[in-house]
């Protein structure tokens, strides 16, 4: 509870994959745990802009729903309606994610540094 599931992960994944679309498999590895350690939390990661298309869903807006402002890390799912999936993380979980991102981070440095 408090971490993120594979649908999470995925769009994490797709949103480094946007930011740098020519980039080789390992530096995508390596721009993964950089772009996400210095992350702007609760800044939310968006692969696209979020519309509504009227249909009378709930769809995640800050702005409206009181209860979006207060999440910890939103991750918001693409298609209509869309939904922070990250709803569950707390203050501590996204703690202990960003100093799992520093360490794979450094990780990722010392390899491509060839050490």
């Amino acid at each position: 509870m408090g971490f993120l599931g594979g649908v999470s992960w995925a769009m994490l994944v797709a949103r480094v994959c946007q930011l740098y679309p020519n980039a080789a498999p390992s530096t995508l590895l390596q721009k993964f745990f950089l772009v996400f350690l210095k992350w702007q939390w609760p800044q939310p990661v968006l692969l696209k802009k979020p519309e509504d298309f009227g249909l009378g869903f709930p769809v995640w807006d800050p702005r409206n729903n009181v209860a979006d402002r207060f999440r910890v890390m939103p991750i918001i799912t693409p298609a209509y309606p869309q939904q922070n999936s990250t709803f569950n993380v707390s203050n501590s979980t996204l703690k202990v994610m960003q100093a799992e991102f520093q360490s794979s981070l450094t990780v990722c440095e010392e390899i491509l540094a060839g050490k």
